[in-house]
């Protein structure tokens, strides 16, 4: 097993390889990996390619790496064929309840201001060029992908994985896992599936409602039960992941 810190959370993988394999190499690709993806996507990193871009002038190509590029790209897909209900243009809004790197606790002016205004459609004001690997913004937007940048480190991390020929793996962050292979017997444990408990929506205690057998697929297990805003009689969650 190999975990770490990414994303202001824990990244781990469990996989099994043959005797002598180098374990302490692939942890440090591993690393590697999901530091890359922060690097490009956090929004809480004051250097990180996203908050450059949200910081860049509207009207001007910005130049993005691929893989952020290919996850926004993924993300307007998921906004199109959810009627908007995924919207990575919510950055400000997110700050302004206490999500956000800029504040813990809700700002009621912004969260007035922010909420009264017609808001930039991301799908109108958002254009990619996937030749070149660009993005231009046509009205001040501020992007967050916490939605599904650690979904995307969790499929690196299983690239990672399976480009050193590990076939049996189970990798998450936070509540994003995804799994590949069986579990093979260990000690007292049977081989079969990857197992992965689900909580009960329970803000004050921690107990197992169900447990999901997973295998060459992925899960998200995010809940809002733990972190939440009250502004005005109005209860905002944030994902637990």
């Amino acid at each position: 097993m190999v975990n770490g810190q990414t994303m202001g959370t824990y990244f781990s993988a469990i996989f099994f390889a043959e005797l002598g394999f180098d374990a302490s190499h692939l942890a440090n690709q591993l690393q590697a990996t999901v530091q890359q993806v922060d690097q490009q996507m956090s929004n809480w990193k004051a250097d990180s390619d996203l908050t450059k871009f949200n910081q860049a002038p509207c009207d001007i190509w910005q130049a993005i790496p691929p893989d952020m590029l290919y996850v926004i790209n993924q993300a307007l897909k998921i906004t199109h064929a959810s009627n908007g209900a995924f919207d990575i243009t919510l950055g400000d809004l997110v700050n302004a309840w206490g999500f956000g790197p800029s504040q813990a606790t809700p700002n009621a002016k912004q969260i007035s201001k922010l909420s009264s205004r017609q808001r930039p459609n991301s799908l109108t004001h958002l254009q990619l060029d996937k030749q070149n690997n660009c993005l231009l913004k046509t009205a001040p937007l501020t992007l967050d992908l916490c939605g599904i940048a650690k979904g995307f480190g969790v499929d690196k991390l299983a690239e990672t994985l399976a480009a050193a020929g590990i076939k049996n793996y189970l990798v998450a962050i936070d509540g994003e896992m995804r799994a590949a292979g069986k579990k093979p017997q260990y000690e007292d444990e049977p081989a079969g599936s990857w197992n992965v408990a689900i909580e009960q929506p329970l803000a004050d205690i921690r107990d197992i409602a169900r447990v999901v057998e997973l295998t060459d697929a992925a899960i998200a297990t995010s809940g809002d039960y733990r972190q939440m805003r009250e502004f005005n009689h109005q209860i905002v969650g944030g994902s637990n992941s």
